[in-house]
């Protein structure tokens, strides 16, 4: 055989090896690396879960209250007495018991008492007495359900922060016939409360890991990670925050807020 010949049959035959050899590298590194994102799907799923878990725990419990609280009967006798000698004394026996409340659980930021027409009677603000509030869901939507609602997470005026909050229907059970509610209950709560969980968690997500919350207006709840005061002032725009928007659940990989490829779980 020419020796010429034989030279490029072996430098094809090496070439070929080692091209195969690359190959075989890429495919078994792809597969690695999709085994460790499948990991990594399952432990922020787990820890996603976790949150899920604790913050629902939490609402439920505050949602007991509040109903506890609706039917407390210092708050009948309150409304009871409304237009009497002793509607005054009673009202400040139940603002004290709501201060009380506000004390022990430490969640609640306001509790106050609301009419249909949005007159605040009754609160634990005593510089709200006797004021108006806007007329909105918060109010209409237990009045018109006769049940408990939950107010998502909103901006309330009064205090200039992010909230969420509870509102009750209040029967007036003195009533020989019932026609209408006394007023709507609402518990109104800084979201901090609810956000604080959520940034403990982060110890569970290494050093680049981060929890997220955001409003229906994709406005940041949570404090991004090395983002000094980006909560409340910063608002995200991207596939996965339209997936969460909608109200989807499930894993996700793309380019995140940072510039940088990321996995996530919503």
């Amino acid at each position: 055989m020419n020796k010429g010949v034989g030279f490029k049959l072996i430098t094809i035959v090496c070439l070929s090896m080692l091209l195969l050899g690359s190959i075989n590298i890429y495919i078994n590194y792809s597969r690695e690396l999709e085994l460790d994102y499948q990991e990594k799907y399952q432990e922020f799923d787990l820890v996603a879960d976790v949150i899920e878990n604790d913050i629902q725990r939490w609402l439920n419990c505050r949602e007991n209250e509040v109903i506890l609280m609706s039917k407390d009967p210092l708050l009948q006798q309150y409304i009871n007495a409304l237009g009497t000698a002793n509607e005054g004394a009673l009202a400040a026996k139940q603002r004290q018991y709501w201060l009380d409340m506000q004390t022990q659980y430490g969640s609640y930021d306001e509790i106050y008492l609301i009419t249909a027409s949005g007159h605040i009677m009754l609160s634990t603000d005593q510089s709200r007495i006797d004021t108006a509030r806007p007329v909105d869901d918060l109010v209409k939507l237990p009045l018109s359900t006769g049940s408990i609602c939950f107010q998502d997470a909103y901006y309330s005026l009064k205090n200039n922060q992010h909230s969420i909050a509870f509102s009750i229907p209040v029967i007036n059970w003195a009533q020989p016939y019932w026609v209408e509610y006394a007023g709507v209950l609402v518990c109104r709560i800084n979201i901090d409360e609810v956000v604080n969980p959520l940034l403990n968690s982060r110890m569970n997500l290494g050093e680049t890991g981060d929890v997220i919350l955001i409003d229906k207006e994709r406005a940041v709840l949570t404090g991004l990670r090395n983002q000094i005061d980006s909560a409340r002032h910063v608002k995200l725009n991207s596939e996965l925050v339209t997936k969460v928007s909608r109200g989807e659940e499930g894993t996700w990989r793309g380019i995140g807020y940072n510039g940088k490829e990321i996995i996530a779980v919503y």
